[in-house]
């Protein structure tokens, strides 16, 4: 009897150990991992560092582009496909695929500790949970990205001898400085992509205002709310007081071309563009700027903020169907927890869920770089308007805010949101 209750004591030891280890008493474990981003390039190094500290477990990486990602994911869980984890896009993915999706929080105990949880930021486990409306937590966030945020040229500004501006008033001013003084470069430059027009407006609109959490939400918000009939008043003027111009011929790429090659003071973007803030990002990709800082979009009215909205850029998760789940834990959270994440995050730069991580300061090589970046997580955790995207009405409404920009309501902004919030209520956008 003694002979087989020792017997079975081994045995639930040696499982134990195999969970928390990431390892299966069968052998060796490959693990299957398809994601959207980042690159393949970045991701190698994380995993082959993982795969020397976890003897007999490999992981085999898989990255495609976003939609296609979002096509082929679906079908491949209601397919059993072979996969053990996989990355989930924060937004509509997490609600559809949720019935596809494993518990982690025993497995996060087994590696961490009972205690795990206070590894990470509770906003950011809260968020994830909400998503699934689970009381467990179905997909683990690596952090949050914010936007928008203006990033600017140092030299440029020195050379001119401008301050960062705040309100809206010392925008101007700094703008109509540049145009008199180097005429050759733009004082702003963004994309006029219709979803970054979208994202501008609702970046002005959460300086005084959490309406957009209302409507995407649907706790009664509505597009023609007296907010952001303001928010899109805002921004129109800047393009009538010459502080924007014309942007709806500019790309994304062109947008970063002009800022990088020194020929546009600011740029906006999300602060997935805030590596630039490092001095080694810039030599390592041959952005010839010397010094690059950050700043908010300027407060446009007494009382508002400066702000951005701001949401858990992506997770992972492990299929329910998967037959290595301890090992697949394993790497999820060195991925999201441990080392890997402040290896990914010298390349992404994301505002992160792991409590105490922190960029090395030799990636800076300015005061502007890093109290840059300390403003980026600054904003970010301190955001209360959530950028949830809707992504197919978000393109329509940015083409309604390239007509209000290019005269078509006139000053009867009123209209316009009126015709938004009409286009809105068909409910083909959900």
């Amino acid at each position: 009897m003694k002979k087989v209750v020792l017997s079975v004591l081994c045995l639930t030891l040696a499982s134990v150990l195999s969970w928390s280890s990431g390892q299966n008493e069968e052998g060796p474990v490959e693990l299957n991992f398809w994601t959207w981003h980042p690159s393949a390039e970045i991701h190698q190094p994380i995993i082959e560092q993982f795969e020397a500290e976890n003897e007999g477990v490999t992981v085999n990486l898989t990255v495609m582009e976003s939609t296609v990602f979002q096509e082929k994911l679906p079908i491949a869980l209601a397919s059993e496909e072979d996969l053990d984890v996989i990355g989930i896009q924060a937004g509509l993915m997490p609600s559809q695929l949720k019935g596809y999706m494993t518990p982690l929080d025993d497995y996060f105990a087994s590696v961490a500790g009972s205690d795990w949880e206070k590894i990470f930021n509770p906003l950011d486990l809260a968020i994830s949970k909400n998503q699934t409306e689970s009381d467990e937590l179905l997909f683990i966030t690596n952090g949050r990205y914010g936007s928008a945020i203006g990033l600017y040229n140092v030299d440029i500004f020195n050379e001119l001898g401008l301050t960062v501006p705040t309100t809206y008033e010392e925008m101007k001013a700094v703008a109509a400085v540049i145009q008199e003084k180097r005429p050759d470069i733009q004082p702003v430059v963004f994309t006029g992509d219709t979803w970054f027009l979208d994202e501008m407006v609702l970046t002005i609109l959460s300086q005084e205002s959490d309406l957009f959490n209302d409507i995407r939400y649907a706790t009664g918000g509505r597009w023609d709310d007296p907010a952001y009939v303001q928010a899109l008043t805002d921004f129109k003027k800047m393009f009538d007081d010459g502080v924007f111009q014309n942007m709806n011929d500019v790309g994304y790429g062109r947008a970063s071309e002009l800022f990088d090659t020194g020929k546009a003071a600011i740029f906006y973007q999300g602060t997935w563009e805030a590596p630039r803030l490092s001095s080694k990002f810039r030599n390592d990709r041959g952005i010839e700027l010397n010094n690059v800082g950050a700043m908010p979009m300027p407060v446009m009215r007494a009382g508002g903020k400066a702000t951005l909205r701001a949401f858990p850029d992506g997770g992972m998760a492990i299929p329910e169907y998967s037959e290595h789940k301890s090992a697949a834990a394993n790497f999820i959270f060195y991925m999201n927890g441990g080392d890997g994440f402040d290896m990914m995050n010298t390349d992404t730069f994301l505002v992160p869920n792991k409590v105490n991580s922190k960029l090395p300061a030799e990636l800076f090589n300015s005061a502007e770089g890093r109290e840059g970046w300390d403003l980026v997580v600054k904003l970010v955790s301190e955001s209360t308007s959530h950028r949830n995207n809707m992504s197919a009405f978000s393109s329509v409404l940015g083409q309604y805010i390239q007509k209000v920009i290019g005269g078509d309501y006139g000053d009867d902004i009123q209209r316009a949101c009126e015709e938004i919030q009409k286009e809105f209520a068909t409910g083909k956008y959900e």
